[in-house]
C-alpha cells in the first residue's frame, strides 16, 4: 500500500471508530422506557442527529488527538524504515520493512504514549501510535513473522530484491487492483477532510493534545 491509501483508510477508520463511540455513547444515555418521565408524559429526548454525522465524528476525534500526528503516524514505518533498509544500509537490509514494521516498535510507542498520557495528560503520543498501529494491519504484517516478531524469529530480517525499487511500486500500483483501489479510496476521504477542514476553519488549528 502507497502514500494516499496509509493516509486516508487511516483517517476513515479513525473517524468511523468514533462515531461508533458517539453512537454508543448517546444509546447509553437515553432514557429507559419504564423511566419516570416517561410515565409522567414528558416526552422522552430524541437521539442527537449529530451522533450520526461523518462531520460531527470528526470533530470529536479531532477533540481527542491531533489528527495530522495520526496520519504521521501512519507514514512513520516508512518514513524510516525505507530510508534506512533501501538506501543508507541497503547492502545490509535489501528491505524497507524493518524495525519499524515490528509489533516491538508499535508497543514501544504505545506504552510510551500511555504513560504520557496518564502522567501529563497529552496525547500525541498515543496518536502516533495509532497510526502506527493502522499502518502494520494495512500492511498485513502478520504475514512476515519474521520481520512482525523480531527478533523471536532471529536478528536477521527478509532480503528483497531492490535492484529497481521505483519500477517495482510504479508497476504494483498500476496493476494491483488492491493497490490502486486503496490509493483512489485515500485520495478520496482525504478530499471529503481538506472539504470539511475549509468549511470548519479548523486549517489553523496548531495546539498538540
Amino acid at each position: 500500500m502507497f502514500l494516499f491509501g496509509h493516509i486516508g483508510l487511516t483517517l476513515g477508520a479513525a473517524v468511523l471508530g468514533s462515531g461508533a463511540y458517539t453512537v454508543l455513547q448517546q444509546r447509553s444515555q437515553r432514557t429507559p422506557k419504564a423511566a419516570p418521565e416517561q410515565i409522567s408524559g414528558q416526552p422522552i429526548p430524541a437521539a442527537n442527529p449529530c451522533a450520526f454525522s461523518p462531520a460531527a465524528w470528526t470533530a470529536k476525534l479531532s477533540a481527542f488527538l491531533d489528527i495530522r500526528l495520526l496520519l504521521a503516524g501512519s507514514m512513520l514505518p516508512d518514513i524510516i524504515d525505507k530510508p534506512v533498509g533501501h538506501y543508507f544500509f541497503d547492502s545490509t537490509f535489501h528491505n524497507g520493512r524493518i524495525f519499524s514494521h515490528t509489533l516491538l516498535f508499535l508497543v514501544v510507542l504505545l506504552v510510551a504514549g500511555l504513560l504520557l498520557y496518564s502522567k501529563m495528560g497529552k496525547s500525541w503520543l498515543l496518536a502516533l501510535a495509532a497510526g502506527v498501529l493502522a499502518h502494520l494491519m494495512l500492511d498485513s504484517m502478520w504475514l512476515t513473522p519474521q520481520t512482525f516478531w523480531w527478533p523471536l524469529h532471529g536478528w536477521r530480517f527478509p532480503t528483497m530484491d531492490d535492484s529497481n525499487i521505483i519500477g517495482d511500486w510504479l508497476t504494483t500500483l498500476f496493476t494491483d487492483p488492491w493497490s490502486y483501489i486503496t490509493e483512489i479510496a485515500g485520495l478520496a476521504i482525504l478530499a471529503l477532510y481538506g472539504t470539511w477542514l475549509l468549511r470548519t476553519r479548523k486549517t489553523r488549528r496548531i495546539s498538540i493534545p
